[in-house]
């Protein structure tokens, strides 16, 4: 039965009294405790699209899951895996909108949801900034539940070697990774360390020279449930200065668990097919023009449209103005004359002045990047007329760079990039020569 309980660490005891309608001389042996954690944030939502959450026999359903208004204006993203149980059972599919098998009967389905957020200032840019060279320096920040601590920034002036040290504060322990960084400016590091709930250290413990700030920084950074970068190591985060570590890139599982969807079997009948188009797939929230979706189903008398930012249409042809960047997934769901529904989904991008140093779409002739659209592995193939330096730099909606790499490429080369673990959606590439460069819009499926 349901419990109530005040949010924070409790310990949940269950015991068997008189088994058997006898009592229990060995009560210990029948009883069992562990501690739990009480939280009061919002649980993660999954719906069925349209009208009810009911599916006409042998047709499918649309079900979407929603980002939690907690993580809302974050930037988080979400990737969502549909099971057929709570723990583990079937895989069907991922995706924030997905269509299930037809069905044939009463079903429940399960959506399990990770989500990436960035933590803490995306750059130096916010105050005054200066270069150090010092070690032993860093942020203190608290974990509250499991994460991933994907990576994080720094800024640099020379290229060469950092030394990053994570000490728990708890026990101790420390984890050390030593990135060799080849090019100036912002930089990536790439950590992918798992954390436990706790107090943590993170340092520079060695390398070239980082950029940090010497004011304005506003702590605590963080969100809420998860992770709080609460301040610098010498105590000079209360005066405003912010050491090194920018952008932090966190991963974490929805902690309560997969969400059911339950999915009714409806009466057997003919269900439409749904299609739709848009007038473009991308738009810039500073032109200030709407998106049109012009149906294109057939068999359908009805349409239900959700478009990904809280707010959904019944018309057959809607029109939507976007109001903030992102990458939203724009469901239809079509309804034949006896009720059967089938669905449909696109992604938009929507962009803000989209990475000032990539505000159009240039293909080159001497490059191609393929498959496009890609699952996991992009390809790109480069003709250049002699060994140069090539640049490769994937950012997502907000401008926000989500895989470079570096490389020396010729004549007939092919370079690759993997983009495993990142979310569905439309990311652009920009490929740096010395012939010039060229940005290619490319979906993520």
């Amino acid at each position: 039965p349901p419990l109530a309980a005040t949010p924070g660490v409790q310990e949940l005891s269950v015991g068997v009294a008189e088994p058997n309608g006898l009592e229990d001389e060995r009560p210990l042996n029948n009883s069992f405790s562990m501690m739990v954690t009480v939280s009061n944030r919002q649980l993660f939502k999954a719906i069925v699209e349209g009208p009810g959450n009911m599916a006409c026999q042998n047709s499918s359903a649309t079900l979407r899951g929603l980002l939690p208004e907690s993580l809302a204006g974050t930037g988080a993203t979400m990737a969502v895996d549909w099971y057929d149980d709570l723990f583990d059972g079937n895989f069907y599919g991922s995706g924030e909108v997905f269509n299930t098998p037809d069905v044939t009967g009463d079903i429940t389905y399960y959506a399990d949801v990770t989500y990436t957020v960035a933590v803490g200032p995306k750059d130096n840019s916010f105050a005054n900034n200066n270069m150090l060279d010092t070690t032993e320096l860093g942020l203190e920040f608290e974990v509250f539940n499991e994460l991933t601590l994907e990576r994080v920034y720094v800024v640099v002036e020379e290229t060469g070697g950092i030394l990053v040290k994570l000490v728990n504060l708890e026990d101790g322990s420390i984890k050390q990774d030593i990135t060799l960084n080849s090019t100036t400016g912002k930089s990536k590091i790439d950590l992918g360390w798992d954390l436990v709930p706790g107090n943590y250290q993170l340092v520079v413990s060695g390398g070239k020279p980082l950029s940090y700030n010497t004011e304005g920084a506003e702590y605590p950074y963080g969100i809420a449930d998860f992770l709080s970068i609460t301040g610098t190591t010498d105590g000079l985060g209360a005066n405003g200065v912010y050491y090194f570590f920018y952008d932090w890139e966190i991963t974490f599982k929805e902690p309560c668990g997969r969400t059911a969807v339950p999915v009714i079997a409806g009466p057997a009948g003919i269900a439409p097919v749904a299609d739709f188009e848009v007038s473009a797939d991308s738009v810039d929230i500073n032109d200030g023009e709407p998106i049109i979706f012009t149906n294109n189903s057939s068999n359908a008398v009805a349409w239900f449209w959700n478009f990904g930012d809280g707010t959904t249409s019944t018309e057959e042809n809607p029109a939507h103005e976007f109001v903030a960047p992102g990458i939203y997934t724009v469901s239809m769901t079509a309804m034949s004359p006896d009720s059967c529904t089938s669905g449909t989904f696109k992604t938009i991008l929507v962009t803000d002045d989209f990475v000032n140093a990539v505000s159009y779409v240039s293909e080159a002739e001497n490059v191609l990047v393929y498959p496009n659209p890609v699952k996991n592995v992009l390809s790109v193939y480069l003709d250049l007329p002699y060994f140069q330096s090539v640049s490769l730099r994937l950012a997502d909606s907000t401008g926000r760079i989500r895989k470079q790499a570096d490389h020396t490429a010729g004549s007939e080369s092919t370079l690759e990039m993997d983009l495993t673990g990142l979310p569905t959606g439309i990311y652009f590439l920009l490929v740096e020569m010395e012939q010039g460069s060229s940005v290619w819009k490319v979906v993520k499926i």
